[in-house]
């Protein structure tokens, strides 16, 4: 179909679809504003003695010349990130707000940022370049954003976490990645040379790192994602009838030379994994884990509604592009949803090599399969996209509402959640106006902690970071008083 946007008379689409974007990323700041603390922001900005290791060892060397795990030893990039700007960002915020509020808007408005950078990433990836003024770029990312559930469906598809440090440590790594792998996808299914100046190559090979050393997934994607693009030039090599050097010669030069550092940094990243002191003492075989992944995946998939519905729209889609859609874009998205079938399969066996956490006791939780929630968001989206450019204007007019319906069943699960973080509040607006050294909080929530606390000395790291912000003028340990019983 003729491209609206190039159409004066409908020029209004491009402005409609602008202020719903921004309605939508307004109502997600909202949410997000209205969050509590985490129980483990204390223990990672303080920082606790495991995690200070990261910051003295930040390519994890420590670790192994010490033979002495310790936490997180591959997660120096999201522990610094998380630490420079959750330390500094709401004492700056404090010349326009409380301290109290400004910790909230600091929260706020890293995981609103971080929200918009996914968005725009994942619609450029599916467009081919970065063109927010077109109607159809704008189109994806009102597409693409309420599948970002920060309640509704977030406990099965949550990509911005509520708790801000797995934010930093789970979101935030996905956007590093797809920086780093937007050369290689724009080269492979949108045709465009790749092209990377010799001179941004220190550039490259820094983000490279921070790709890396932002945790235990992104070690794991990296070798998956070569191990997909490289394969399939070999596989195609092979087929020709190439063998020996000229086989090897049929992965791209650029591949060599983007690809294999930072694989074999993800592989050092990996090991330098090993040595994580989190992942505890309780372990069970391997062969139980990889039996606990189905259970996990069915839990996890159709526990409600938003998975079911955003396959059924796959599936619809598929159906429809093979019907309607241009020949040459059908060959190129069974090449992309082959490809993303693979990684998806290749990911998942993945996971239980990763070791077993007791708060993940069907390996896989909404955290690890981030990864493939985006994958999966981001074939919608092209899908969708290709069939905004094959359809008639007429059979435009009828996709159009089933887009739209979904968008509201998402938005309309998606509650504001405006009271999450009141009682906190209070129990910080308790604290802010005592001038005792130990405080009784009769609030029954968690004050910057994952459970409440019945004994004052372990309120000591929040207590340290609510100083630290300046909401109280000394460290005023607290403590919840027991419940009265009726």
């Amino acid at each position: 179909m003729k491209d609206p946007f190039q159409v004066p008379q409908y020029r209004w689409l491009y402005s409609l679809l602008l202020l719903l974007f921004l309605a939508d990323l307004g109502y997600s700041f909202v949410q997000y504003y209205h969050q509590s603390m985490d129980g483990d922001m204390a223990w990672c900005l303080m920082p606790a003695p495991d995690v200070q290791a990261v910051f003295d060892s930040p390519l994890g060397l420590k670790a192994i010349t010490e033979g002495t795990p310790y936490a997180n030893p591959n997660r120096y990039v999201s522990h610094a990130s998380f630490r420079a700007y959750m330390l500094h960002m709401p004492l700056g915020l404090q010349a326009f707000v409380s301290p109290i509020d400004s910790i909230y808007l600091a929260a706020a408005l890293a995981k609103t940022l971080i929200h918009l950078a996914l968005v725009l990433l994942l619609a450029t990836y599916i467009s081919g370049s970065f063109r927010p003024g077109r109607w159809d770029f704008m189109g994806l990312c009102v597409l693409l954003t309420p599948f970002f559930q920060a309640n509704g469906y977030r406990h099965q598809m949550g990509i911005v976490d509520p708790a801000t440090t797995y934010t930093f440590f789970y979101a935030l790594p996905m956007v590093l990645l797809l920086l780093y792998f937007w050369p290689f996808f724009r080269r492979e299914f949108h045709e465009v040379e790749f092209k990377i100046p010799v001179w941004q190559a220190g550039l490259w090979g820094i983000l490279a790192w921070m790709v890396c050393f932002s945790g235990p997934l992104n070690p794991g994607i990296v070798l998956v994602l070569a191990l997909i693009l490289g394969g399939r030039k070999l596989l195609q090599a092979w087929a020709t009838g190439k063998r020996g050097a000229a086989w090897l010669r049929a992965i791209p030069r650029a591949y060599w030379l983007w690809l294999g550092p930072i694989c074999l940094m993800a592989l050092y990243s990996l090991y330098v994994g090993t040595f994580n002191s989190m992942a505890g003492t309780e372990q069970i075989p391997l062969v139980e884990r990889f039996a606990r992944l189905p259970e996990g995946l069915v839990n996890l998939l159709f526990q409600k509604l938003g998975f079911p519905i955003l396959i059924l729209m796959l599936l619809i889609n598929h159906q429809l592009f093979y019907r309607f859609g241009a020949a040459e874009r059908q060959k190129k998205f069974v090449r992309l949803s082959r490809l993303a079938m693979l990684f998806i399969l290749l990911y998942l066996l993945l996971l239980p090599l990763g070791g077993f956490r007791i708060y993940r006791p069907l390996v896989v939780r909404y955290d690890t399969f981030l990864p493939v929630t985006l994958v999966l968001i981001g074939l919608f989206g092209a899908m969708s996209h290709a069939l905004w450019h094959s359809l008639s204007a007429k059979q435009f007019r009828w996709y159009v509402p089933p887009l739209l319906v979904v968008a509201a069943i998402f938005t309309l699960a998606d509650p504001p959640g405006l009271e999450r973080n009141a009682c906190e509040r209070a129990a910080l607006e308790r604290l802010a106006q005592s001038k005792a050294k130990v405080v009784p909080l009769p609030e029954a929530c968690p004050v910057i902690a994952w459970e409440t606390v019945g004994d004052a000395t372990l309120s000591d790291g929040p207590a340290w970071l609510i100083h630290r912000w300046g909401i109280t003028e000394q460290k005023i340990l607290f403590y919840h008083e027991p419940a009265e019983k009726p």
